[in-house]
């Protein structure tokens, strides 16, 4: 299990991203829409736990 510092950092990452334009265009093809899709779900799981902290 990993420690709160480290969760903090993965957090931040995970903001950092969602702030980031170029990950959250809007998808043309099926693989982009794939992987925001994919990127939004592992988002949403490391807030959660980090929130469970």
């Amino acid at each position: 299990m990993m420690d709160r510092k480290t969760y903090e950092e993965l957090l931040a990452l995970v903001n950092e991203q969602a702030e980031d334009e170029g990950l959250w265009f809007l998808a043309r093809t099926v693989p982009e829409a794939y992987l925001q899709q994919e990127l939004r779900r592992l988002h949403a799981l490391v807030e959660k736990l980090a929130s469970g902290l």
